[in-house]
């Protein structure tokens, strides 16, 4: 598909937290097709047994807890989950339970070695020091590493479209599999027509795109209940580069719901 350049042969080194291989134009041709459009997928970088046991591991580690709302953000918050179903003022709609791990606490099964690769190589991607954010606040900007699981009988995101900025990019790693985990929904991308990413994603891809690219998570399973308690639906982890003044509810220029009313 023109729309997706996929890249095999890559490797995940957890120890290092650093994605490896590829050659010297590897980073040159993300960049290139990152700023063509185009998504691309990293393939199978974490095996289907290890995508399901930080799924897993960290459903389990939250089992029994309250979901909250963050009331401090420094180098010391802690880690903690919430669960959004369609908050009033977030500036996007959505659906999601959502488990945050910051890179400053000790992670729960070894996620945050994936989330500083993952971050790692987004810096990269963008042009930032390879650095950037992985260990802490740097100014206004702060990687909040998340799991987001997107429950069965609803779970989405509505269609959007993010500003660009430091990020330059967006990456994502899928812990879950269509037809799977989930029968309907997932992730889309819109240029002149529907992309529907998620039919090309298994367990362990890694994925990246411009912010600005039109795309939204269709909801999952939307013939069943929404039940927040199954452990079936999409979950995917997303190092996101963000501001810190968006998490203190200053609204983001250029985010834009395109489903709101």
């Amino acid at each position: 598909m023109s729309d997706i350049l996929e890249i095999e042969d890559l490797s995940l080194d957890e120890e290092t937290s650093r994605i490896t291989g590829g050659g010297d134009n590897l980073i040159k041709n993300v960049r290139q097709a990152i700023t063509d459009k185009k998504v691309v997928i990293l393939r199978n970088l974490i095996c289907k047994t290890r995508a399901l046991s930080i799924r897993n591991s960290i459903l389990d580690f939250w089992a029994g807890t309250e979901p909250e709302v963050q009331k401090v953000l420094n180098n010391k918050s802690p880690n903690y989950h919430r669960i959004d179903n369609n908050p009033e003022k977030s500036q996007v709609k959505m659906v999601s339970h959502n488990y945050v791990s910051y890179y400053w606490n000790k992670d729960v099964c070894g996620e945050n070695s994936i989330f500083k690769a993952m971050s790692r190589f987004r810096n990269l991607v963008a042009g930032l020091d390879e650095e950037f954010t992985v260990n802490a606040i740097e100014g206004d900007w702060i990687t909040v590493p998340v799991m987001y699981h997107y429950p069965p009988g609803g779970g989405k995101i509505n269609k959007h479209a993010d500003p660009k900025t430091k990020q330059f990019c967006t990456m994502l790693c899928s812990l879950s599999k269509k037809g799977e985990d989930f029968e309907s929904g997932g992730s889309y991308i819109e240029k002149d027509e529907k992309i529907c990413v998620e039919d090309e994603l298994s367990y362990g891809d890694m994925f990246l795109m411009d912010p600005t690219t039109v795309h939204g998570v269709d909801p999952i399973d939307a013939d069943l209940d929404l039940d927040w308690s199954s452990r079936q639906g999409r979950y995917v982890l997303n190092p996101a580069l963000v501001q810190v003044k968006s998490l203190h509810g200053v609204k983001v220029k250029g985010l834009k719901d395109l489903e709101a009313n």
